[in-house]
């Protein structure tokens, strides 16, 4: 993803790696997988890695974010935990944010978001009520810290 974000599937660096690629592809199969949305950058490494290996474009699709959400739901209940109707709705425009972030990675970050729900709720001092409110998430909203951390570990690296 970074030599395609910054168009630069020209460098040596990237030249040479696709060097090393040609070698490996008669005894393995390779997966190159970017994030980058730049369709035209795209379209240039793809004609780049073209010109020396066998190519085949996939687009893999996310499912929809309601199917995320749901997936969260269903694990907090597995705990008798429920998620209130407006609490929902803020976890469905947090899950729609996490998708565009270029940390999301499908199912894993969801799984992970419903985990810290469920620590988050048992970790208050008083964990009266089974059921999540919007009160309960406020780390978890669209503009939370969870969203923020994301894509806060690519950027140290």
């Amino acid at each position: 993803s970074e030599w395609i974000e910054r168009d630069a599937c020209g460098e040596i660096r990237f030249q040479r790696f696709l060097d090393y690629l040609t070698i490996r592809d008669d005894i393995q199969m390779i997966v190159l997988y970017t994030e980058c949305t730049q369709s035209i950058y795209v379209k240039r490494a793809e004609a780049m890695i073209a010109s020396r290996l066998r190519i085949r474009t996939i687009k893999i699709k996310h499912p929809e974010a309601e199917a995320f959400l749901q997936k969260v739901v269903d694990i907090v209940g597995k705990l008798s935990l429920t998620i209130d109707e407006d609490a929902q709705k803020v976890l469905l425009e947090t899950i729609r944010k996490a998708m565009r972030k270029r940390g999301f990675n499908g199912l894993f970050t969801i799984k992970a978001l419903a985990k810290e729900i469920i620590y988050e709720t048992y970790r208050r001092p008083r964990c009266e009520s089974s059921t999540i409110g919007v009160e309960d998430i406020t780390d978890f909203t669209p503009n939370g810290r969870w969203v923020d951390q994301l894509a806060s570990h690519l950027k140290e690296g």
